[in-house]
């Protein structure tokens, strides 16, 4: 499906651990892949189908492409794509426009509460609060000011498990220790602060899922904590840290834990029915484990599932350094006639030329 791309110049290339399966790969997906966008450029915009875009609208690195689409359209597309969209926090201004044209598109999904400016949010809550959806809103770290007065003025559209989710949570905690949701807490990454990891109903699970370096640092230092649960609810810990991008070498110190190869086998297959196969933060581990996926992709088993879930990720794509080379030669004859310039002889020293490591006097 990808033959018709050329990858002699563009800065990333199929990584070689997955050229032997590149037929499974699907073109259609390739659009949610943030590492294939230059990939993508190549594509005409009046060729883009609607499933496509719909894979489109959440690829972080394609803005421009989506902005070209919805110039091309004037923003008339279906709620379906602005839900999409509501995924990509790259995209907001994208949503703010659709929605100042059609109020309406608010009204599509959770997301959208959860990452607009808040500013533009009370915009719309004065000509209709319907467009609000709360539940999102406790979500959104610049909505913490109104949620605090809504907690006076209307309580009841609070959700403390959402808003446990919230990174700003600690501007807001002291008064409302009794309503925290802590398995929420642990995962949040603006909340470790807040925790306490010497407490014996510290929530190891929920760590798992945190992205902040402080509780990934935590779970290195605990792996015995890990490895409790490891051996009575494994499937929660290792399902939870199969998604954490900065968690693929717990993950594979965990498997490493045992040796078992027949429980080894059925954890590989149970993580590929998981995030892992989408986490880019777990290259080495998803290599590892590509031995347990039979070479088929018949669409009514759970293989041809697994397929799609890896066409999303990143770690797919490895920088391609011919084409970074044949890319910059284009500018190499005006680049070295800038750098080399005689007025930039005082900073050779100081770029580490060679045969100028003496001090230059400008004077």
């Amino acid at each position: 499906m990808l033959e018709i791309i050329d990858f002699n110049t563009t800065c990333y290339k199929l990584a070689e651990w997955i050229k032997p399966y590149q037929k499974h790969l699907s073109f259609d997906l390739i659009f949610q892949n943030s590492n294939a966008i230059q990939l993508l450029e190549q594509i005409d915009v009046n060729t883009i189908t609607y499933g496509q875009l719909l894979h489109l609208a959440s690829n972080k690195n394609a803005v421009h492409i989506l902005e070209s689409v919805l110039k091309k359209c004037n923003h008339e597309l279906e709620c379906s794509f602005y839900s999409a969209l509501s995924t990509n926090t790259n995209a907001v201004h994208l949503l703010e426009i659709a929605a100042n044209l059609t109020p309406d598109l608010l009204c599509c999904g959770y997301e959208m509460s959860s990452i607009f400016d808040v500013n533009f949010l009370k915009r719309m809550f004065k000509i209709d609060p319907k467009f609000i959806n709360y539940q999102g809103l406790c979500v959104n770290p610049g909505a913490i000011e109104w949620i605090k007065e809504l907690m006076i003025t209307d309580p009841d559209k609070i959700n403390w498990t959402d808003l446990s989710m919230n990174e700003n949570i600690g501007l807001i905690l002291k008064d409302n220790m009794d309503k925290i949701e802590w398995e929420q807490i642990a995962g949040n990454p603006g909340a470790v602060d807040l925790l306490n990891f010497d407490h014996e109903d510290m929530e190891w699970i929920a760590l798992c899922g945190n992205l902040n370096p402080v509780a990934i640092s935590m779970l290195e230092k605990n792996k015995h904590e890990l490895k409790n649960h490891y051996n009575e609810h494994y499937t929660w810990a290792i399902q939870t840290l199969a998604s954490n991008v900065n968690g693929g070498h717990i993950l594979k110190e965990l498997f490493d834990i045992n040796t078992d190869e027949e429980k080894y086998d059925s954890l590989a297959y149970l993580l590929m029915e998981t995030c892992v196969l989408s986490n880019p933060g777990a290259t080495l581990f998803i290599e590892s484990i590509m031995k347990f996926v039979p070479d088929k992709d018949d669409e009514d088993t759970l293989w041809h599932m697994y397929w799609e879930i890896l066409n999303t990720n990143p770690c797919i794509f490895v920088y391609n350094y011919d084409g970074i080379l044949k890319r910059c030669l284009i500018f190499k004859e005006e680049l070295m006639k800038n750098r080399f310039h005689p007025r930039n002889i005082p900073k050779f020293k100081d770029w580490g030329v060679n045969g100028f490591e003496f001090e230059f006097d400008s004077n």
